[in-house]
């Protein structure tokens, strides 16, 4: 008999401030370019990257 065991990933989250401040069309743009990524913006213009709570079927991804 065979068990099988799912075990989810941990979340992870990055969190940097850009060199230059984005205004809020550069930062739309930033997140189009990198739409595989979750991307927030707090109050201090501070960049936060998080896992995508959801993943694309293999045949989707981009190379």
């Amino acid at each position: 008999m065979t068990t099988e065991m799912r075990v989810k990933p941990a979340p992870f989250a990055i969190k940097f401030k850009p060199l230059t401040p984005m205004d809020d069309e550069q930062f739309a743009e930033f997140c189009a370019l990198n739409d595989d990524i979750r991307i927030e913006r707090d109050s201090k213009g501070e960049i936060i990257l998080l896992k995508p709570i959801w993943e694309r079927p293999p045949i989707l991804r981009r190379n």
